[in-house]
């Protein structure tokens, strides 16, 4: 969940707050001189996680930690009728092993064009994308 930043937070009766104490979302990687820590929106952590930073020293230069995954989704669709349909964009479940174990399946499997006989029209969300967003894929 991305939250919205605000300058005031609400106030009333009908609003509760709790402390979150979870903890961040970060990438790691190693160049061929040093590791580095940042998060999706590219903030840096490598200066308030020095150990985590020295312990990904350890990594191959030019790799990260997350397994130098090639995809954060898959596009899936459906044959009805002799046509592929779209279904849905599937992100769960590709933690890094899944990731690789799914990329080395689909490695000299890759077309230049959509295969979809009905690429979404409707505004992208989470899980689906535009017909627009569908072309970039197949560039």
């Amino acid at each position: 969940m991305h939250a919205l930043a605000v300058q005031n937070i609400p106030e009333g009766k009908e609003w509760l707050y709790e402390v979150k104490f979870d903890g961040y979302r970060c990438l790691a990687g190693r160049d061929k001189s040093a590791a580095t820590l940042w998060s999706r929106r590219a903030n840096f952590f490598t200066s308030q996680f020095p150990h985590i930073a020295r312990a990904c020293e350890q990594l191959p230069a030019e790799t990260l930690l997350d397994g130098d995954n090639p995809f954060d989704s898959i596009i899936v669709g459906y044959y009805q009728g002799g046509k592929l349909l779209y279904a849905a964009k599937v992100r769960n479940g590709f933690v890094s092993n899944t990731r690789r174990e799914v990329a080395a399946k689909l490695k000299g499997l890759e077309i230049d064009a959509c295969p979809f006989a009905n690429p979404p029209e409707r505004k992208r969300t989470r899980w689906a994308l535009t017909r627009d967003q569908i072309k970039t894929v197949y560039g």
